[in-house]
C-alpha cells in the first residue's frame, strides 16, 4: 500500500465532489446532464469497455494473472468475487426495488445494440468489480504510469455505466466504495507489506 497518494487522493476528490452532488441534486438530474455528452465514437468504445467489469472478464485476467504471480491472480480474483457477491446480496436482498435509469427516465439517449436493464440498479456490480481488479493492480505495481492507467480504466468503466444509462451515480459511487474495500483487504491479507520479491515493473 505504498507510494498510492496519488491513487486515493484523486478517489477522495471523486468521493467528496459524488457525494455532495448526491446529497444536493436528485440522482435524476445528475443522470440527466451526464447523458447529454455522447457522440459516435464514445458510444462505441463505452459499449465494449464498460465489459472489462464483466465478471466473467475480470475471471479471465485473474486467470492469465496466475502464470505471472498467483498470489496476485488470487487477490485480484477473491477481492473481485466478495465485491460481486455483496453486490447482488444488496441488489436482490436489500435494495431490490431500485430501478435503472431508462427504466425511470423518459427521453434519453439510449446506445444503440445495448440490452437495457431495468431492475437491480444499486450498487453497480460492473464498477465494484472493476475497482476491485484495478485497484489490486494500482497497490502491485509500483510505477506511477501504470497506476494511474489503472485508476483510469477503473474509473472509465464506472462512467461507462452511466454513460450507457445502465447506472446512476450513486450506484457507481457506492459499488466503486465496495470494489475498492475488497481490494484493500485481499491485499493485505495476501502481500507481505515489505513486498521484497515484488520486482520494479
Amino acid at each position: 500500500m505504498v507510494n498510492n497518494k496519488i491513487f486515493f487522493s484523486v478517489l477522495l476528490a471523486f468521493y467528496i465532489v459524488g457525494g455532495f452532488l448526491l446529497m444536493v441534486v436528485p440522482k435524476e438530474a445528475i443522470h440527466l446532464k451526464i447523458n447529454t455528452f455522447h457522440c459516435i465514437g464514445a458510444d462505441y468504445f463505452f459499449r465494449y469497455f464498460t465489459e472489462i467489469g464483466n465478471g466473467v472478464t475480470v475471471g479471465v485476467i485473474a486467470v492469465i494473472l496466475y502464470f505471472f504471480d498467483k498470489r496476485l491472480s488470487a487477490a485480484v480474483g477473491l477481492s473481485a468475487l466478495a465485491a460481486g457477491l455483496i453486490v447482488q446480496l444488496l441488489k436482490h436482498f436489500v435494495f431490490p426495488d431500485m430501478m435503472r435509469p431508462s427504466a425511470v427516465m423518459e427521453h434519453l439517449y439510449l446506445v444503440q445494440g445495448v440490452v437495457m436493464n431495468k431492475m437491480y440498479s444499486f450498487p453497480s456490480g460492473h464498477t465494484a468489480t472493476a475497482f476491485a481488479m484495478f485497484s489490486t493492480l494500482v497497490f502491485y505495481f509500483r510505477r506511477k504510469r501504470l497506476k494511474l492507467l489503472f485508476l483510469l480504466f477503473a474509473m472509465l468503466v464506472g462512467f461507462s455505466r452511466m454513460y450507457l444509462s445502465q447506472h446512476f451515480l450513486v450506484d457507481v459511487y457506492v459499488g466503486s466504495m465496495i470494489g475498492l474495500l475488497f481490494a484493500i483487504v485481499f491485499f493485505v491479507l495476501l502481500f507481505d507489506k515489505r513486498r521484497e520479491n515484488v520486482e520494479e515493473i
